[in-house]
């Protein structure tokens, strides 16, 4: 199966950006209150980053981490179902 993505614009990064929420924690260097501020500044770096990856079909292997915590929503704590 092939996927194709289209390129992504700067008015797209711009509002993704304005949509960040200043106080989550992230793992790189740059605090997202300072990305989400300098938006106008980042956006073209990042435009270029992504376009970059959606036209050599890479995605870079720091981004494919994740920290998953499973939030307990009801019921017994012991149960897989509890957790949605």
């Amino acid at each position: 199966m092939h996927f194709t993505f289209p390129e992504v614009s700067e008015e797209g990064i711009l509002k993704e950006t304005s949509n960040l929420k200043v106080n989550t924690k992230q793992d790189n260097d740059i605090p997202t209150k300072i990305i989400k501020g300098n938006s106008d500044i980042f956006s073209e770096f990042i435009l270029s980053n992504i376009n970059n990856c959606i036209d050599q079909s890479t995605f870079p292997p720091s981004l494919k981490l994740g920290n998953i915590i499973p939030v307990h929503k009801k019921d017994t704590k012991s149960l897989k179902e509890s957790y949605l």
